[in-house]
């Protein structure tokens, strides 16, 4: 599968990663010229980067012998980064890579699956889905895997805040981008 895009809607779509392999979670950096993708090219998914109008390759921005999928860019055009989910430590949690520095970050550290991370409009805050219990176990005490309920995580201070709580699986967070 290769990713298409109409610039506003009444263009045909184009190709623009041109490959063969999976690309997909496609998310746009805030001016809009470039995406970064997931895309199992290197025989594992890695995050993808590349400006649109397509005079530069793909960079992988990952490159870790993990699971790295659904990259989320972060709105704030003067702090580059993209919030991801990686499989690097054994369980699903989620990274922030900065584009400036090439630094990464571990953003959560549990004993659960985080996953599907989705910055605010204001890029203070990523909501996120995850099975944790309130004590960070994964599975209860009779053996059963948590439900995923809906998280928030201000990256800059680690501050947690569980927004559902609920007997049924809550997932892929996403904003209202008006204010």
């Amino acid at each position: 599968m290769s990713l298409i895009v109409g610039a506003d809607g009444t263009d045909e779509p184009r190709n623009i990663t041109n490959h063969p392999a999976s690309d997909g979670n496609p998310t746009w950096s805030p001016d809009g010229n470039e995406i970064a993708f997931a895309t199992d090219r290197d025989d594992n998914f890695e995050i993808y980067a590349m400006r649109i109008d397509g005079t530069d390759s793909p960079r992988n921005l990952t490159r870790n012998p993990a699971k790295d999928v659904f990259p989320d860019w972060s709105p704030d055009p003067t702090n580059p980064q993209i919030v991801f989910r990686s499989t690097r430590n054994g369980l699903n949690q989620l990274f922030l890579f900065d584009l400036e520095t090439n630094a990464l970050r571990r953003l959560t550290s549990s004993n659960a699956n985080d996953d599907q991370p989705s910055w605010s409009p204001d890029a203070s805050t990523i909501a996120f889905a995850s099975n944790r219990y309130p004590d960070d176990r994964a599975i209860s005490e009779n053996g059963k895997q948590q439900h995923y309920d809906i998280y928030l995580l201000e990256p800059a201070s680690r501050n947690l805040l569980r927004l559902t709580s609920n007997p049924v699986d809550e997932m892929y967070p996403d904003w209202n981008p008006e204010p």
